[in-house]
């Protein structure tokens, strides 16, 4: 027997579409909560087929709700109702959940939606882009909350206050480098907790923050090179490429906002020495006790090709592996 949970903090509005859909008790039964928290306890039991929820509920509000169920149970559709909804909401929610209802329906409405939701096979995901979605939703309803992101083991957090980023963290990145980098993440899954005291940082809107972040990826694609194979080799924490003028074109690993905020003084750097030694440079190297940061000029494609290393005793090693990646064996 299929069963569907319906979740809202109105128990009379409850009341009603359940004894509205028992007539249906053949086709599925429902199952009801009046919280967040009563949701995720039946839904962690198991056996529940699709979940409606309202989005404004105190505690454990509809919107906590759908991060951890999307994430947590991908197989489950999800359909979210809610008096105050707007045609901005419905393009957030899109790719995140199955459907969108506005309050008030008819009964007829859900029955029709219950029905094709439970008819065809659906599978959730809080991917970039629906990462993205879900914090224009957080603008939207203006909501203070920390959302926790995790990704290949990788573990970030986003803190927003009446829906702007007021702090973020990744590793040992720290505010908005290290919201960029989370939302370059892939296969990302989320969470929604209660926002923790801290000293808040200057507000700035997703919106914002969505849009620069989709200019970084939309660098990234358009450059083809082994960057990910340039983090595999050992003592690599972050691989950069830059333009001549120090730009990011792309990067990877948690460290890459670092090797960025260096990237005008690199390049500059490469120039200088170009110029004193009157020939193309071949390398240039920055070293302290903790770390060392390779800078290699590259022709295909034309950047600088940064590698931040966890200490100056890694870079013979790495010159070797990077040779292998930069020159693979013919045949």
């Amino acid at each position: 027997m299929r069963r569907v949970l319906i979740v809202d903090d109105e128990p009379l509005f409850l009341r009603s579409l359940a004894e509205g859909l028992q007539p249906y008790c053949k086709e599925f039964q429902v199952l009801t909560a009046t919280d967040g928290s009563e949701a995720v306890r039946i839904l962690e039991e198991g056996n529940v087929s699709l979940l409606i929820s309202d989005l404004r509920m105190p505690g454990t509000d509809g919107l906590a709700l759908v991060a951890y169920a999307a994430s947590a149970f991908p197989q489950i559709p999800i359909v979210v109702m809610t008096a105050f909804g707007s045609e901005a909401m419905g393009r957030s929610l899109q790719g995140i959940v199955y459907a969108y209802l506005e309050k008030p329906f008819r009964l007829p409405q859900l029955l029709e939606t219950i029905r094709q939701a439970l008819a065809g096979e659906h599978v959730n995901g809080i991917g970039t882009s629906a990462l993205s979605r879900f914090l224009q939703l957080i603008e939207l309803e203006r909501k203070v909350c920390d959302v926790w992101v995790t990704a290949r083991g990788k573990v970030g957090v986003l803190r927003c206050f009446a829906g702007a980023l007021i702090g973020a963290e990744a590793g040992a990145l720290q505010g908005e480098a290290a919201a960029l980098e989370i939302l370059s993440w892939q296969d990302v899954r989320i969470e929604v907790r209660q926002a923790q005291p801290g000293a808040p940082g200057k507000p700035i809107p997703l919106t914002q923050l969505l849009l620069k972040a989709a200019r970084y990826k939309g660098k990234t694609q358009s450059v083809e090179f082994p960057l990910e194979a340039c983090l595999e080799i050992e003592g690599v924490r972050a691989a950069c490429l830059l333009t001549p003028k120090g730009e990011l074109l792309a990067g990877t690993g948690e460290l890459t906002q670092v090797v960025a905020g260096f990237g005008s003084s690199l390049a500059l750097a490469c120039q200088v020495a170009q110029q004193l030694a009157g020939a193309e440079v071949e390398e240039l190297t920055l070293c302290s006790s903790g770390w060392a940061l390779l800078v290699r000029p590259l022709k295909k494609p034309t950047a600088l090709l940064g590698l931040l290393l966890e200490g100056p005793e890694r870079l013979a090693l790495a010159r070797l592996q990077l040779g292998g990646i930069l020159k693979p064996p013919q045949g």
